[in-house]
């Protein structure tokens, strides 16, 4: 999980565990997501980004991610719908707009690019 705010890293951490998920780490920023995705072994399943995010965007984050590692899974979460877009553009696995339900997140995670995506090129 990446997000800047507190609370929401405390919810995802209460909610995706009762779904059968198992969060592995936390960041606060992008820089802190593309160093500790490089550590991780083995990476996590699916990353969840925020968008926007002091030191580094998700955005920016994701692209190095994926330019390191292009079998990585990342779902961008933004309150700004004109992000969709690029992070699409970014290759990610998906986009969630803020506010959204925890059954969409639960959707996107459950959905079929979620288990076995095809190899992306990332810019």
């Amino acid at each position: 999980m990446v997000d800047d705010e507190t609370y929401i890293q405390e919810l995802y951490a209460e909610v995706l565990p009762l779904a059968g998920h198992q969060v592995v780490d936390q960041a606060f920023n992008g820089r802190e997501a593309v160093d500790m995705y490089a550590k991780l072994a083995p990476p996590p399943d699916v990353v969840i980004m925020d968008v926007r995010m002091p030191i580094m965007d998700g955005l920016e984050a994701s692209r190095q991610i994926l330019h390191k590692h292009p079998r990585a899974r990342i779902v961008l979460i933004s309150a700004d719908a004109t992000v969709k877009n690029r992070a699409h553009e970014v290759a990610v696995l998906g986009f969630l707009q803020k506010p959204f339900s925890v059954e969409a997140l639960l959707r996107v995670l459950a959905g079929p690019a979620a288990v076995d995506p095809a190899p992306r090129k990332t810019p």
